[in-house]
This record gives structure tokens, C-alpha cells and sequence, in this order.
């Protein structure tokens, strides 16, 4: 990941800000996997832009120290749009969510992946993008989000991985 890389999500951020607005939704948390800490970054930076007040939530698919590595990158990507990084109380967390390892499907993913595939015909690849929506929905479970306002779950792809590696069971 790159300050570079972390803008094309600040521009994501924008769009996602547009069109919240249209639809007359209130953002209150954004959640995306975090492998190298770029997407995260770029979340963060954007959010701080065009959505005030939301929270960026990393779901660490790695074992990297994403808590330093993602505002750093922020605010690399911020000094190359020539603009700060405005940050606020708690607007960015990292959970782990690694599993049994980096790039090795966790079997208590599945379910979660299977569901959303049947339910609402989207793909989540079991190492990247289905891990991280099945540790938001575990913390969305727990009660981790406030539930006062819009929870957006950022799908980076993955489908590759999708013919390469079978769901754990």
C-alpha cells in the first residue's frame, strides 16, 4: 500500500458521500478487511473529507500493526492532496480478525459468507473479504456499532480467490 493507492478510496469516499446523501442515509460506520492498510487509509482520509462524524472500522485480515500503518498512510495520501487529515474521537479502529493465519479461510467464516451468497447474491472470497464481513457481523452482533446510524460494508473483490480456495468446513 501507498499514499498513492489511498486516494483512489478518498475519491471512494466522495462517491460514497454523494450518494448517502441522495438516498438520505446517515453513515455512522464504514467497515472494510484491511490486508495492507491502503484501503483503510484512503476510508479514513475520505471519511474525514465528506463524511463527518463517521467511523472507519478495519477488519485486520493480517498480522501487521494496522493502528500505526493506517492514519500514517492517511496522512501521507492527505499532504499529497495538499490537505489534512481532520481526525476525531475514536474515527478509526482495527480489529483482528486473522484466524489461523494470512490468507488461510477460517471455517468459522463460512457460514457467514455462505448466507450472504444465498440471501443477497454477493461473493465474498474466504480470505480477504469474507473474513472481514464475518468479524463485522460477529462485532455488529456483540453490539460493537452504536446502532444509531448507517453501517456501510466496503466489498474490495476477491473473487479470484473465490475458484482458488474451497470453504473450510
Amino acid at each position: 500500500s501507498t499514499a498513492l493507492g489511498a486516494v483512489g478510496y478518498v475519491s471512494g469516499a466522495r462517491e460514497i458521500a454523494v450518494q448517502a446523501m441522495a438516498a438520505g442515509v446517515r453513515l455512522g460506520h464504514i467497515v472494510s478487511a484491511t490486508g495492507s492498510g491502503g484501503t483503510a487509509a484512503g476510508l479514513l482520509l475520505g471519511a474525514g473529507l465528506f463524511l463527518p462524524g463517521a467511523k472507519v472500522t478495519g477488519v485486520a485480515v493480517d498480522t501487521d500493526h494496522f493502528q500505526d500503518i493506517v492514519p500514517r498512510l492517511a496522512e501521507e495520501a492527505a499532504a499529497l492532496l495538499e490537505r489534512t487529515l481532520p481526525r476525531e474521537k475514536d474515527d478509526f479502529r482495527m480489529v483482528d480478525h486473522v484466524g489461523p493465519g494470512y490468507a488461510v479461510p477460517n471455517p468459522e467464516d463460512t457460514p457467514y459468507i455462505e448466507e450472504l451468497a444465498r440471501t443477497e447474491g454477493i461473493l465474498l472470497d474466504p480470505v480477504y473479504t469474507g473474513k472481514a464481513f464475518a468479524g463485522m457481523m460477529r462485532l455488529l452482533r456483540q453490539g460493537y456499532f452504536d446502532g444509531q446510524d448507517d453501517l456501510l460494508f466496503v466489498h474490495t473483490g476477491g473473487a479470484a480467490a473465490l475458484f482458488a480456495i474451497d470453504l473450510p468446513r
